[in-house]
């Protein structure tokens, strides 16, 4: 049986644009989570189980930025790791890893029952998107063609904010819900976009520069002819003169 390859039916533009797609929701899961825990954060459900503080009052702030840092702290390790498993496994391979970590990490954020699973749940999420960062940026990179590399990066700061964006509106609009959906569904809305990278990732290429090269033949193979044709007309040209001169 053949390897399930569903990017090749895709022009090259198809697969840069669904690579571009997979990079976008990763990245809104980054910013979602860099919101959200700014607003889960201050309710008294989250206070209770954490146990930084009583009702609505936090009287442990060291404590409620060290379970925001941890986060950070698993971004930064992942960011060293992901390099090294994306270069052992693949891109493909290690940008699934990575969704699988952060999708877990989500899920036991989402079912904390005390600081010490949070700082785990965190730490795990950040290894995730450490990966993440670390390996799709420079995949949608080498696929870009270079008057489109400034828009492909833009749309890295776009996503970013969009998902700080749609994390501070949930965190809005679910203000009068009970003390514990309005920390655990925010958390647990963060499933939803690693799972869809977990899906996408096989719909794209796991060799970049494979696809490069596909997606270049016909535009290498046009340039060549016309290189021959320039050499071809050049050396006719240069055939005709010296006949003229000898005439």
């Amino acid at each position: 049986m053949g390897v399930f390859q569903p990017w090749r039916a895709l022009p090259g533009k198809g697969v840069l644009l669904v690579l571009n797609g997979l990079s976008a929701v990763a990245l809104i899961y980054e910013g979602y989570n860099q919101g959200v825990y700014g607003g889960i954060s201050g309710t008294p459900g989250f206070i209770a189980m954490s146990k930084i503080g009583a009702g609505n009052k936090v009287d442990q702030p060291i404590k409620q930025g060290g379970l925001a840092a941890s986060y950070y702290f698993g971004a930064m390790i992942g960011a060293f790791l992901g390099g090294y498993v994306g270069d052992k496994l693949g891109r493909k391979k290690g940008a699934f890893i990575g969704s699988l970590l952060s999708l877990v990490g989500s899920a036991l954020q989402c079912g904390s029952v005390n600081a010490d699973m949070f700082i785990v749940a965190r730490v795990i999420s950040g290894l995730g998107i450490g990966f993440i960062n670390n390996i799709v940026l420079s995949w949608v990179s080498e696929l870009s063609e270079a008057h489109d590399r400034g828009s492909t990066f833009s749309l890295v700061f776009v996503s970013n904010f969009l998902g700080i964006f749609i994390a501070n509106w949930i965190n809005f609009g679910i203000r009068d819900q009970s003390p514990a959906f309005r920390w655990r569904f925010p958390l647990g809305f963060m499933c939803i976009p690693m799972f869809l990278v977990a899906v996408i990732i096989f719909f794209v290429p796991g060799k970049s520069l494979l696809v490069f090269a596909l997606r270049k033949k016909l535009t290498s193979i046009s340039r060549i002819s016309e290189m021959a044709h320039g050499k071809s007309s050049s050396r006719r040209s240069n055939r005709d003169s010296v006949q003229n001169q000898r005439r």
